[in-house]
Formats: C-alpha cells, sequence, structure tokens
C-alpha cells in the first residue's frame, strides 16, 4: 500500500520536480567524453570525420587526422572553430591556395598553400579560421590528431 501511495505521488508531481528524469529541450545537445570517444569509433575514414549534428544555420563535427593530412581549403561561406581534444598537429593558415578548385558552392580545395604561416595545435587549444582562409590540418605520424569541430555561418 505504501509503495501504491508514494508511485502516484510521483506520478502527481510535475515534470520539473525531477529534472533527470524530464526530456532534454529542443535545441540542447551534449556529448559526454565517453560518447565523443564511442562516436570516434564511426569516424568515416575517407574524410577522417562525423557529422554530429546539425542545425539550420550550424553543425558540429568530431575529426581525426593522422599521417594522412587533410583537405587543403577555402569555405567561403563559414567560419570554423576547432577544439583541440588529443594528439598532435600542425595548421597551416592565410596565404593563398595553389591549383584552386571549387568542389562544391563555397568551397574550395587546392594542392598546397602558398605564403601561409604554420601553428602546432596539440591538446586543449582552440582555433577560429575566418571564412575565406586558407587552411590545412596536418597530422603527426604515429599521434591521432582529435578536435571537435563547429561551423558557423560568416556574416
Amino acid at each position: 500500500m505504501k509503495t501504491l501511495l508514494f508511485a502516484l505521488t510521483l506520478a502527481a508531481l510535475p515534470p520539473l520536480a525531477f529534472p533527470m528524469l524530464a526530456a532534454d529541450p529542443a535545441g540542447y545537445e551534449m556529448w559526454k567524453g565517453a560518447d565523443l570517444k564511442a562516436r570516434a569509433k564511426a569516424i568515416n575514414t575517407a574524410t577522417g570525420s562525423i557529422d554530429l549534428t546539425k542545425w539550420d544555420n550550424h553543425f558540429v563535427a568530431l575529426v581525426e587526422r593522422d599521417e594522412k593530412n587533410g583537405p587543403i581549403e577555402v569555405h567561403q561561406a563559414w567560419v570554423d572553430v576547432y577544439f583541440i581534444l588529443a594528439g598532435k598537429g600542425s595548421l597551416t593558415v592565410g596565404g593563398e591556395l595553389v591549383n584552386p578548385k571549387t568542389t562544391a558552392p563555397g568551397e574550395i580545395r587546392g594542392t598546397a598553400i602558398k605564403g601561409g604561416v604554420e601553428k602546432q595545435l596539440g591538446a586543449g587549444d582552440v582555433v577560429h579560421i575566418a571564412a575565406g582562409m586558407p587552411h590545412h590540418v596536418k597530422g603527426t605520424a604515429g599521434v591521432k590528431l582529435s578536435y571537435f569541430l563547429v561551423k558557423v555561418p560568416a556574416k
């Protein structure tokens, strides 16, 4: 009888009385470290990344680079923000693309960057790359560079 009364009392309480049991609000998303590790196992080997979630005007992805370097690219309409999770590598930014080729609307790839600046990347670093800026992430042999990528539309 006490168990039944307790269950009826719980059922009568509003959902806010138990925030741990309430559903997440629309537009909220969280990835725990263990979630990201599990998702990393499903990274597309061709692109080195996996999209986590896309919203109307931005999206996030998990990216890994090893000795296979990332694309040499320019996003004309997107700002990239990297949160380096683990590993080490380098990022060449600025300069100009060599042999630029449009691969999709607003997306340009090249074979190299001429006149860019190379920066070292490591766990805990945060990088902002403006729209229109050539960039190239290079991994380090034997060490995976893992980062959380947020793509935001440029104004």
